[in-house]
């Protein structure tokens, strides 16, 4: 048997000649304990708020988007032969993105309209984000308009009412007055037929048919953009770097990743930032470990001295309060990861935790998490290595001053 672990463990589990000493290691298990729970909480909490973001974005975003380099407008036959050798495509849309001044009855505003094909549902979840109405942009060549709720919130639309949007696109052609500047406007009327709503940031869209933007912009046969599929038995990353290799330097195949880039990195870094910021909180915690074994250390002084006349090593002696604090912050670790795990797993199932105070409609009710082991293995291994220097230091110093070696 490990004899340092085994008087570390008498210690631990004994009571203290001195009963500030066994309060302090309670104070110092719970400040452990509080700490590894509160990491493993906050880090779900922002895994579920990237697991949210990420199927939101899924819903509007396709897993392969095609654009040019310059950011331009091209005409689709340029790639259309080329992309259509790759049998993993399961299918392929094209859209175009022009900014637009929009009215509604008396109130205006500048919207994106976007215009997309019939296969633009299929590569899409859009569908399944229709908060009001239905998403329909084209029937009987008829076309129609879905909108995001920034743009219904805005404009105050109806969509059951009968007023059309009027959308005011800059003419590329054609000769424009100095003395009515409506000319420079190509004005289009398109019923709405659906509001949308994902995010603030991809709410503010006009979804409308390909075919009509087109026309109305002045962009025949154009767009900035190829949306992709792909089939589920195929590696992801090997289509990608094909499609890239075999379209050039003039265009960027980008992953859904690459499309919100900015998004993603501000939510890895706010991760990264408040696991260090509880960090530090856990290693001003640890004090009371140093604090408890310091003071241990000058209780069990005799007892030191009796260890070392019978002929246990000073480094063996050291072990035993090393071991002693390993224990304390072992022991506030796994009870803090068992009480975070638990907390997470109901707040899964149940959402007992949940946002606002129910009079407010938001995406989700209850603050979304989602577990990762990982983050587990970080918070375990992180919390006790902080234990173990908090440990060594208070051995290191009484022991130099205190204890004769």
């Amino acid at each position: 048997m490990n004899f340092p672990l085994f008087i570390a463990r008498r210690y631990f589990f004994s009571r203290k000649n001195t009963n500030v000493i066994n309060i302090i290691s309670f104070i110092s298990i719970i400040g452990v304990a509080v700490g590894s729970f509160a990491l493993i909480v906050i880090l779900s909490v922002f895994n579920g708020m990237e697991n949210i973001a990420i199927s939101n974005f899924n819903s509007f975003d396709p897993e392969i988007k095609i654009v040019h380099t310059g950011n331009t407008n091209f005409d689709k036959s340029l790639v259309s032969s080329k992309i259509s050798e790759f049998t993993e495509i399961e299918s392929i849309s094209y859209t175009l993105t022009e900014n637009a001044l929009v009215k509604y009855q008396d109130k205006q505003h500048p919207f994106k309209i976007k215009g997309v094909d019939s296969n633009f549902e299929k590569i899409t979840g859009i569908d399944t984000m229709i908060i009001r109405g239905v998403f329909n942009v084209s029937e009987k060549d008829v076309p129609y308009a879905v909108i995001g709720y920034s743009v219904e919130y805005h404009l105050s639309v109806g969509i059951y009412l009968m007023y059309p949007l009027n959308i005011y696109l800059p003419k590329r052609n054609g000769k424009i007055s100095v003395i009515n500047p409506e000319t420079a406007f190509k004005k289009a009327n398109i019923f709405p037929s659906g509001v949308y709503g994902i995010d603030k940031s991809i709410d503010d869209y006009i979804i409308v048919p390909l075919n009509f933007l087109q026309k109305n912009a002045d962009l025949k046969a154009k767009c900035d953009a190829i949306d992709l599929k792909l089939k589920n038995d195929v590696n992801f990353e090997d289509v990608k770097e094909k499609l890239q290799a075999i379209l050039g330097n003039n265009f960027i195949v980008k992953d859904r990743f690459q499309q919100h880039e900015f998004i993603y990195k501000v939510l890895k870094s706010e991760k990264s930032i408040v696991f260090l910021i509880l960090i530090f909180i856990l290693l001003i915690a640890s004090f009371n470990i140093i604090g408890s074994i310091a003071m241990l250390i000058l209780d069990k002084e005799h007892d030191i001295f009796i260890l070392k006349s019978i002929g246990i090593l000073n480094k063996n002696v050291k072990r035993i309060y090393i071991f002693e604090g390993w224990l304390i912050s072992q022991t506030g670790v796994i009870i803090g990861i068992a009480i975070g795990v638990v907390v997470v797993w109901l707040q899964a199932k149940y959402g007992f935790i949940t946002i606002g105070d129910g009079s407010e409609k938001f995406i989700i009710n209850a603050y979304p998490v989602k577990f990762k082991m990982l983050d587990l293995v970080y918070v375990y291994f992180t919390v006790s290595a902080i234990g173990l220097l908090a440990s060594y230091l208070p051995v290191l110093y009484v022991f130099k001053k205190r204890i004769t070696a």
